[in-house]
């Protein structure tokens, strides 16, 4: 966002603190999770992922875990 930090913590804590990043993180992490690129059917995934991530009470871990508890990871179609 043209924010001028000095230092890494600063760039940390601002990067922790932008929804921007937070879902950025989010759709990386849904590629990297379910091993493929994102389509249109995919958004409320990606967006419950987000909500996850949103706010100080934001938490990487409860992310995984609802992601790993979720049908659409836990069921996955064989296309042949």
């Amino acid at each position: 966002d043209g924010i001028a930090v000095s230092g890494s913590d600063e760039m940390s804590l601002r990067l922790a603190q932008s929804q921007k990043a937070q879902a950025c993180f989010a759709r990386q992490a849904f590629r990297w999770t379910f091993g493929r690129r994102e389509t249109t059917g995919d958004a409320c995934m990606i967006d419950h992922m987000w909500q996850k991530l949103e706010g100080q009470a934001g938490s990487m871990k409860e992310m995984f875990i609802n992601v790993a508890l979720h049908p659409d990871y836990r069921i996955r179609k064989v296309v042949p």
